[in-house]
């Protein structure tokens, strides 16, 4: 279904992968022989995997020969029992969070280094995704590509860590109305789209999927690809050369 959904008459590229079993890290894309000149870091939910994600980023990846996907797995939380990016009812929110942060932004910087900066977006869903919020709003300096955040919440500490250099960062916000796990389901959703525009971000898009539970459809996968297109166009479809853009 979402192939037939995608123009049936656009081919698709091979992007090459690559999975690191010692570090529980997932690659995919670029295209064989295409120029790596874009990147999105790709965080999972609680519990789950970098493994959970590769069929979607190998979707995008197909259809976006330029960009690389970087899946990389939370570590294991004694206190929670499981993955996860930081702990929460309990246990070392602030050292397991920060912890995180710094993993993360270290990889974003890497990637940047790679492929300049503007030229990394953040995707992220659930838990991921309010990882995702932080490492892109409270951001000084160069700002992001872009935040995706699926099927997630916004930490109330962003509100006072906002970031004056992410007010143009680009922001997609993907809820389904069926979701029973996040507080405020659809409308909690709303809610951040309206505290982000009250913080001064300017390119906020919120996109809500009737009958979507705590999970990611073909349709939602689709948005995604489109906004990816245009907020990392590769270099062929845009007029500025790599470097020089500021």
């Amino acid at each position: 279904a979402m192939a037939a959904a995608t123009s049936a008459s656009e081919p698709l590229c091979e992007p090459a992968h690559h999975v690191d079993k010692a570090q529980k890290l997932i690659h995919v894309g670029p295209a064989k022989g295409r120029q790596h000149t874009a990147t999105v870091l790709m965080l999972h939910g609680f519990g789950d995997t970098a493994a959970g994600w590769f069929e979607p980023a190998m979707f995008w990846a197909q259809r976006l020969p330029h960009v690389r996907f970087v899946l990389p797995t939370a570590p294991v939380s004694t206190t929670m029992g499981t993955t996860s990016w930081f702990d929460f009812g309990g246990g070392d929110v602030a050292s397991t969070f920060d912890a995180s942060v710094r993993a993360l932004g270290a990889m974003i910087q890497q990637e940047e280094a790679v492929v300049g900066a503007g030229r990394v977006v953040v995707a992220g869903f659930s838990q991921g995704g309010a990882l995702a919020y932080h490492l892109g709003l409270t951001r000084a300096g160069q700002r992001l590509g872009g935040v995706v955040a699926m099927s997630t919440f916004l930490l109330p500490e962003v509100d006072s860590k906002f970031s004056a250099d992410a007010r143009e960062t680009p922001i997609l916000i993907c809820h389904g109305t069926a979701d029973d796990r996040i507080p405020g389901g659809a409308d909690g959703a709303r809610r951040v789209r309206e505290r982000l525009v009250k913080l001064g971000a300017s390119n906020v898009e919120l996109k809500i999927y009737e009958g979507m539970g705590h999970s990611a459809t073909d349709g939602e996968l689709l948005d995604i690809l489109q906004w990816l297109r245009h907020t990392l166009p590769s270099y062929a479809a845009s007029s500025a050369a790599p470097g020089s853009r500021l």
